[in-house]
């Protein structure tokens, strides 16, 4: 699964989580201030998510300091990683980041 899909797949769950409130604005790749990191999705509605996807083509070393710009910026963040990558995740690394993963076609 590539990066367009689980964006697709990301953003259908979040709109259907959203319910019948107001739709919210969402942006992808959105530049965090000075960070150097940009967010793979941004949602911007009652509270701001900032969702970074990790495909199993990605790499994974630059995590940490990702999710440490991502929490600098949002009030909630979400980490959706390919289950290769799972085994390589520690709690310090998500800065309290929600984990999401996905397979075979769901998430």
């Amino acid at each position: 699964m590539d990066e367009a899909w689980i964006k697709a797949a990301t953003l259908a769950h979040v709109r259907t989580a959203n319910g019948r409130r107001r739709k919210p604005i969402v942006t992808a790749e959105f530049t965090l201030g000075s960070s150097g990191v940009r967010a793979d999705l941004a949602i911007f509605a009652d509270t701001t998510i900032g969702l970074e996807i990790i495909t199993a083509k990605d790499s994974f070393r630059r995590l940490p300091s990702q999710m440490s710009a991502y929490a600098r910026y949002f009030q909630h963040v979400v980490a959706v990683i390919a289950p290769c990558h799972l085994k390589n995740v520690r709690a310090e690394y998500l800065c309290g980041a929600s984990l999401w993963t996905y397979d075979d076609g769901s998430l």
